[in-house]
């Protein structure tokens, strides 16, 4: 006699713009799948792509730690930005959130 094998799926967006994390958009996505599909394997997988909430996710997603600090920006001026420590190794891989330490939200329009 045959075993059934559960239908497996990967859910791996990135985020909306200003309205969700890729993290709520696996949630979001994955919620509806199992709904529909009960017996389904969902597999989350939040991408990034280097912008807005990088670094958070990328924490999240290797058990490390998101930090705080302040870095110049692309204008020579203070900002706050992100860095993720990735896995929890001080010793290890660090991001830098390069779109909280110079997204062009940070160029004035008259500068750009």
């Amino acid at each position: 006699m045959p075993t059934s094998v559960p239908t497996r799926i990967l859910v791996a967006p990135s985020g909306f713009k200003e309205s969700l994390s890729p993290e709520g958009v696996c949630q979001a996505v994955a919620a509806g799948v199992r709904r529909l599909l009960p017996g389904a394997v969902v597999v989350e997988l939040p991408l990034v792509d280097g912008g807005e909430g990088s670094a958070a996710t990328m924490a999240r997603a290797t058990g490390g730690d998101l930090i705080t600090t302040r870095v110049t920006g692309p204008v020579g001026e203070p900002v706050d930005s992100y860095l993720a420590r990735l896995g929890g190794s001080a010793q290890g891989t660090w991001l830098v959130e390069m779109a909280a330490a110079a997204g062009l939200r940070l160029v004035p329009a008259g500068m750009r």
